[in-house]
């Protein structure tokens, strides 16, 4: 929406606005004999291993995100385990939090958020990427009174002024 691309150019995340597509994959030319079999195959052996193919994509598809899931979860293990013996460590901190969030786990992500801020000074582009995402979340108007004050907690970490435009910003539609 234009509302959030304002949000987040505001915070000076604009080259995270527009999701990445995904590439396109090249089509084999169709070729059309003008009997309505476009390939001149016969039209059903085509089909069906077309369909095979498409199976066994996906199945493959299927199975690397599933590593890939569970890596992600072997890896956030091994972080959290980290973060008990060195919990100022910040850069495990941020992968940590990189990792929930692409996990889509938003109570881990918000956690994770929550432990670091209370160790550290955070730099404004960590607290705005954390105003955008909670404002995403928050139904208005009573939960636009928590990312006020998350903002709030934010202005009080350093001087910025994108945070204080997001503040400006939120306080207005309360």
């Amino acid at each position: 929406s234009v509302r959030s691309k304002k949000s987040i150019a505001s915070c000076g995340h604009m080259s995270n606005v527009s999701a990445a597509e995904p590439e396109s994959v090249a089509q084999p030319p169709h070729h059309d004999n003008g009997d309505g079999d476009e390939d001149g195959s016969g039209g059903d052996s085509s089909e069906e291993e077309d369909g095979e193919e498409e199976d066994e994509v996906d199945k493959e598809s299927s199975e690397s995100d599933d590593s890939a899931d569970e890596a992600n979860a072997a890896e956030i293990k091994s972080l959290r385990q980290m973060l008990q013996e060195n919990p100022t460590d910040y850069e495990a901190h941020m992968r940590l939090i990189s990792l929930l969030k692409m996990d889509a786990d938003l109570k881990g992500v918000q956690q994770a958020r929550q432990i670091l801020s209370q160790l550290t000074p955070l730099p404004s582009e960590f607290w705005c990427e954390w105003i955008d995402d909670e404002e995403r979340l928050s139904p208005p108007p009573q939960e636009l009174l928590d990312v006020r004050q998350l903002c709030e907690r934010a202005l009080e970490d350093g001087l910025s002024v994108p945070l204080w435009v997001r503040f400006a910003q939120i306080s207005v539609r309360i």
